[in-house]
């Protein structure tokens, strides 16, 4: 019998803000004991530098030009088969646990089962960004002031895919099964806006953190 496979996926989290990836300051020593005892992906490029269109290609290992999922406003759904549609098709149960951007629960896309599943709000996502020219890009102030220590709804999210990740391994991983499972979690967070639980923004005072570099 094969090996289970976690996926873990967190949303705009730079490849080198890792202790595993050799940063000066940064302190992830639950990821640094799941990548050394797993495995890292260090070489992965996206087919889109776009959100929706990128979660799209992640799915089902396809350029954008043949998803056709252009754009935020054109999300995954289900019919350009994935990974996940021959997973399930060959007798795996594959599960997600988390933020999946796509259209709907309602279509099949692929998964055994969607736990928490966050995705494009009325199943279309940002249709501004399906205008050639905008008269106004979207104001992004509001992000600049919320930028500091403090709780918001996304860490909540996050902390509710902990607690469903957590239940389903104790409960339904150690289930006898006939094949691997695969489980995908997938994380808002550290997607702005830039708030932070005081407890580890705490752990980087402002004269530790190293000059920022473009």
């Amino acid at each position: 019998m094969g090996r289970n496979c976690l996926i873990i996926m967190a949303d705009e989290h730079a490849p080198n803000v890792l202790g595993c990836a050799g940063h000066p300051v940064a302190q992830t020593p639950n990821l640094d004991k799941l990548a050394g005892q797993g495995t890292r992906f260090t070489s992965a490029y996206t087919p889109s530098p776009i959100c929706v269109p990128a979660r799209a290609g992640f799915q089902t290992g396809k350029y954008v030009f043949e998803t056709r999922n252009w754009s935020n406003a054109m999300p995954y759904h289900g019919e350009t088969e994935s990974w996940g549609h021959r997973l399930k098709d060959a007798g795996h149960d594959f599960v997600s646990v988390g933020k999946l951007h796509f259209r709907s629960s309602e279509d099949d896309n692929g998964f055994s089962r969607e736990i928490v599943p966050l995705h494009c709000k009325g199943g279309r996502g940002w249709i501004q960004g399906l205008l050639r020219r905008q008269r106004r890009h979207a104001d992004t102030s509001e992000y600049a002031k919320a930028i500091g220590p403090g709780e918001d709804g996304y860490t909540d999210y996050d902390r509710r895919v902990t607690s469903e990740t957590l239940q389903w391994l104790d409960q339904e991983a150690t289930a006898p099964k006939d094949k691997p499972w695969v489980l995908f979690v997938s994380y808002l967070r550290p997607h702005y806006p830039l708030t932070c639980p005081k407890e580890f923004y705490d752990l980087y005072p402002l004269d530790r953190l190293p000059p920022i570099r473009y």
